[in-house]
């Protein structure tokens, strides 16, 4: 068997080019810290320190991100109680809040929208301001359907063939007003074909589209669709809870729902076309072998290439790795390309 590289072997190792056919990677740690235990930036007003993270001390973090920042990057980490905190890339934390909606089941994904954050949780999809480093009031809202086309058919008073009917004109019903959507969410992907849509896998092991516009306090986020991404639902007790993890290339989303009790499969949505009258569309479905354990199945794409690859890890470390292309034809190009 081959050796491993040293950079694997010797932690903080940076390996380099050692020949002209030879190339090892290179890994440098930059930082390792405990949110509960670094400094604040002093210049930063206090205001934006909402919470006290050494209160709780060492939570598990259970969400990651980066925030760009013109050539580098700040990092905002959440964890199993609800809190979040944006550090520097040394670590000194310059914003920290708590989402009460997600002091239960804690966060569970970030998304960046430019300067908005969108944040996945136990109680739906909140959002974060990073440039002013502050949490926003909107919410994700779904508006209830209702058909208020078909006139209401009522039989004559006046006529005693029952037959022969009335056709009374629709009632002038108001639309329900929009209600904040509550969902635990587990995921949360782009589409990187619109920059307006945004794709997030929840618990009871649905797909929801969101829109999102505007930025900074004039974020509006509404539901598209929800489809489920089971073969079987789950019990309605909600005692059984799903696990989706996404990934998207351009024109494409794959996801999978982990479910004890449910075989697991990829599913592969073309949502090339998804508007508030298209949801996604499912173009393949592909069982998978469920791994000895019932363990996440991770999904993961380099969003450029269309590469996608799949696995699930094995009681002893191991995993299973499915690797597939999938290459992005516009919409005007589908004549050409057959």
């Amino acid at each position: 068997a081959a050796a491993r590289p040293k950079s694997a072997q010797t932690p903080g190792y940076n390996a380099s080019a050692s020949g002209p056919t030879t190339w090892e990677p290179m890994l440098t740690l930059t930082a390792a810290y405990y949110p509960a235990q670094v400094e604040t930036v002093r210049a930063v007003s206090s205001r934006h320190y909402q919470v006290n993270l050494s209160d709780d001390g060492r939570v598990p973090i259970t969400a990651v991100e980066f925030i760009a920042k013109g050539r580098s990057y700040n990092v905002i980490a959440g964890d199993a109680t609800g809190r979040f905190s944006v550090h520097n890339r040394n670590g000194t934390a310059t914003a920290s809040a708590r989402l009460e909606k997600a002091a239960e089941g804690g966060i569970n994904a970030f998304f960046a929208f430019g300067t908005i954050m969108a944040i996945g949780h136990v109680g739906g999809v909140s959002f974060f301001e990073t440039k002013e480093r502050r949490v926003l009031s909107q919410q994700c809202l779904e508006t209830l359907q209702n058909d208020d086309a078909h006139p209401e058919i009522r039989a004559s008073l006046k006529k005693t063939n029952t037959s022969n009917a009335t056709i009374a004109p629709p009632s002038l019903k108001r639309r329900p007003p929009p209600l904040p959507i509550v969902r635990h969410i587990t995921s949360l992907a782009p589409d990187l074909a619109n920059s307006l849509n945004l794709f997030a896998g929840t618990a009871n092991g649905s797909l929801i589209t969101f829109q999102v516009r505007g930025e900074k306090s004039r974020v509006r986020c509404s539901v598209l669709h929800e489809v489920s991404l089971l073969s079987e639902p789950l019990p309605a007790n909600g005692k059984v809870k799903a696990t989706v993890s996404m990934a998207a290339l351009k024109g494409f989303l794959f996801a999978v729902a982990s479910v004890p009790s449910v075989p697991p499969a990829l599913s592969v949505m073309n949502v090339t076309m998804v508007t508030r009258t298209n949801p996604p569309e499912l173009a393949l479905y592909i069982p998978l072998a469920p791994p000895t354990a019932c363990r996440t199945i991770l999904v993961g794409s380099d969003r450029t290439a269309g590469v996608v690859v799949v696995g699930a890890g094995e009681p002893k470390g191991g995993a299973v790795i499915f690797e597939s292309r999938f290459q992005f034809v516009a919409p005007d190009k589908w004549d050409a390309w057959g």
